[in-house]
């Protein structure tokens, strides 16, 4: 596999998550590697989210880490502290405007509210999702829990004190379409990615051969506003596996390829509706050589 995220710092340069690398690749505004960071990092990347003040959060298998934008890895948090109970495994992050932590959880343990010290300060249990859950949370601080299930999903739509505001069910565009990613929109509200695979389709979606895929715009409340095809988007090719996004404040969406080889090394990039803009590539592995030793010794050079 490739790329498993990406997000846009506060200061604007594009961090992605590479699970090809075990590495955050580091892209300036103008979409120019700058930088590489491996210190640890793994290949077990679930979501990375830029903190309100700067910091760039990678959530991965065995805990939350904290980075400076320069890439000092600062700290890392782990749910199985004793103090906070044990939640086996991690599978969305969103961070709010006073930096509390929004963490999904697998395995029938639904969602939680921490702060960085690994206090929990609220926790939904599984009986209010029906699946393992992905998280987003807007500029409002209103909080998206997306669980999913193949041709339908689940959103729990929660205000900054936690309380219930909507929980509505979501029918796929498609009958075999499966979501992939959720992310917030600057104004307010997500955006949630769907799979079209080949029929019959993979429950994985690392195993997916991908036909096609949807992104969706829902409002603050929960209502469809918008949504459109990759394969109307005059891409010149589709992402072999659209995994992680993140969107601007005018609504350009970036989307990475989680696909496995060389040639899915890519980040592509379209207009607030659907019409595709451009794309970065990492050309070849080689390239990364002369950031650190240990991205040296994983790519071979």
């Amino acid at each position: 596999m490739s790329f498993n995220d990406v997000t846009i710092g506060q200061d604007g340069r594009f961090y992605i998550g590479s699970y090809r690398h075990a590495s955050v690749l580091v892209l300036n505004e103008d979409r120019e590697l700058e930088n590489v960071w491996s210190e640890g990092v793994r290949n077990t990347q679930r979501q990375i989210k830029a903190h309100p003040d700067g910091r760039i959060l990678l959530l991965q298998d065995n805990g939350l880490h904290f980075y400076s934008p320069d890439g000092e890895h600062e700290k890392y948090i782990s749910l199985s502290d004793p103090d906070a109970g044990f939640f086996p495994e991690y599978s969305g992050l969103g961070v709010s405007n006073d930096g509390r932590l929004q963490i999904g959880l697998e395995r029938g343990e639904g969602l939680v509210k921490l702060d960085e010290d690994c206090q929990v300060l609220e926790h939904w249990p599984d009986e209010d999702f029906a699946a393992p859950v992905m998280v987003a949370v807007d500029d409002a601080d209103m909080t998206y829990a997306v669980s999913f299930g193949l041709g339908e999903s689940w959103i729990d739509i929660r205000d900054r004190d936690g309380s219930l505001v909507e929980e509505r069910y979501i029918e796929a565009p498609l009958p075999d379409a499966l979501p992939a990613s959720v992310t917030d929109l600057s104004d307010g509200g997500v955006a949630l990615l769907w799979i079209v695979s080949e029929d019959p389709p993979d429950p994985d979606p690392q195993s997916r051969i991908v036909e096609d895929f949807v992104v969706q715009y829902f409002s603050a409340d929960g209502e469809l506003i918008q949504e459109w095809y990759a394969s109307d988007s005059g891409a010149p090719e589709l992402l072999g596996a659209p995994r992680g996004m993140a969107t601007e404040d005018d609504g350009i969406i970036h989307i990475v390829d989680q696909g496995v080889g060389p040639d899915r090394m890519r980040m592509h990039s379209f207009s607030a509706d659907g019409e595709f803009l451009d794309e970065w590539r990492l050309e070849r592995d080689e390239v990364l050589c002369d950031y650190n030793d240990r991205v040296a010794w994983m790519v071979d050079c």
